[in-house]
């Protein structure tokens, strides 16, 4: 069980453990329960793992808070607190470039809410009363804004096969907008919030390597599908008769979830043909930097669910993965200052001979799940 001290509740890492086949009349069903993890030693773990620290240099300096963005040819990351803008590196983790600029002027946005990369380059979501879209090559050189929708938006995906673009926002009434890549057109997805509770903006969508786009939202227990063909319903938690289904919530019964601290909170899914990872949290806590989070892999094809490892305090701390190829290679990253700070982890770093600072810049951690679950 690992408690997390470092990451923002709007930034981050349910409990699982058997689920049903699935079928076409439904969601799969993933019922929660811890006794069912199968954790896997840390020593696994580093052992079939690949280590990347990026590169430090004043201009890429980085801060806490920072996010990967599902890519990984190369590294690209959000700083949406220190610098607002997205930090380019390359696959050794040499620094690139800086992309976008917050501003006044033209082919400047007011804020940066979520950036996406693209095979054509980057684009920057600009939080505001609308939804624009900034768009930059792969040289980084700002190209153009759409404005795509009157109503602001706080997350947004692109669907790899068709371009459509998927946008969520806290306030919108419909949980996904889909609108179409050539005319910028709107199209409504059927799929609306429960305007009875709160719920937050955050990264709400990732591209996976089977072509389509999931989307998610705390206080919720589902996982969308969405792909040339439409939006289903594809995942549904059962997290027991104590916490109710979160589309069915209404304040008084949230307020009370919040107070007795039974809250469940998605905050990354990433899928494969073999593999489903999940981060998800149950609020333990009112200040929820102390809720635990649980990192966990499940092999779709046996429903076995793995746990990722923790160590001891204070020890390194797992980033959210931010991706998860057809290799079956998940890309995951680690505080260096954390690391620097665990016998484990240092005497790996140093058998591999790699640098370690505790002011550097984060490592990427590359874990072949192959071999983790031999």
């Amino acid at each position: 069980m690992l408690k997390v001290k470092s990451l923002p509740i709007l930034a981050v890492f349910g409990l699982l453990s058997a689920c049903t086949p699935k079928t076409d009349t439904g969601p799969q069903i993933i019922v929660i329960n811890e006794a069912h993890f199968t954790t896997v030693p840390l020593e696994k773990v580093l052992a079939a793992s690949e280590f990347i620290p990026l590169e430090f240099k004043p201009e890429s300096a980085l801060s806490e808070f920072a996010t990967f963005i599902n890519w990984t040819s190369g590294f690209y990351l959000m700083d949406l607190y220190k610098k607002k803008m997205v930090l380019q590196f390359d696959k050794q983790g040499r620094f690139v470039r800086t992309i976008g600029i917050a501003g006044q002027g033209p082919g400047e946005y007011n804020q940066m809410a979520e950036a996406l990369v693209t095979k054509k380059g980057v684009e920057i979501l600009c939080g505001g009363s609308s939804t624009q879209v900034f768009k930059y090559d792969q040289e980084g050189r700002y190209m153009l804004t759409e404005k795509i929708l009157d109503k602001s938006s706080s997350s947004f995906g692109i669907n790899p096969e068709n371009g459509d673009y998927y946008f969520y926002g806290a306030s919108n009434k419909n949980l996904i907008w889909q609108v179409k890549a050539k005319s910028l057109q709107p199209v409504d997805s059927f799929v609306l919030r429960n305007t009875d509770i709160m719920t937050p903006g955050v990264q709400a969508f990732s591209a996976t390597a089977l072509g389509s786009v999931l989307f998610y939202q705390p206080f919720d227990d589902r996982i969308f599908e969405l792909n040339g063909k439409g939006i289903r319903l594809k995942y549904r938690f059962d997290v027991g008769p104590s916490t109710p289904k979160y589309d069915e919530l209404d304040t008084e019964t949230q307020n009370k979830m919040v107070n007795e601290q039974e809250l469940w909170f998605i905050y990354k899914a990433l899928e494969n043909s073999k593999w489903l990872y999940l981060l998800v949290a149950q609020q333990v806590a009112m200040d929820e930097t102390q809720s635990q989070f649980y990192s966990l892999i499940m092999d779709k094809k046996t429903g076995k669910i793995y746990s990722l490892p923790d160590t001891p305090e204070p020890g390194p701390l797992f980033r959210p993965a931010f991706a998860l190829d057809e290799d079956n290679i998940l890309y995951s990253a680690v505080q260096p200052a954390l690391v620097y700070e665990s016998v484990e982890w240092k005497a790996e770093f140093q058998k591999k001979n790699l640098p370690l600072t505790a002011d550097g810049n984060y490592v990427v951690v590359k874990i072949s799940l192959d071999k983790i679950v031999q």
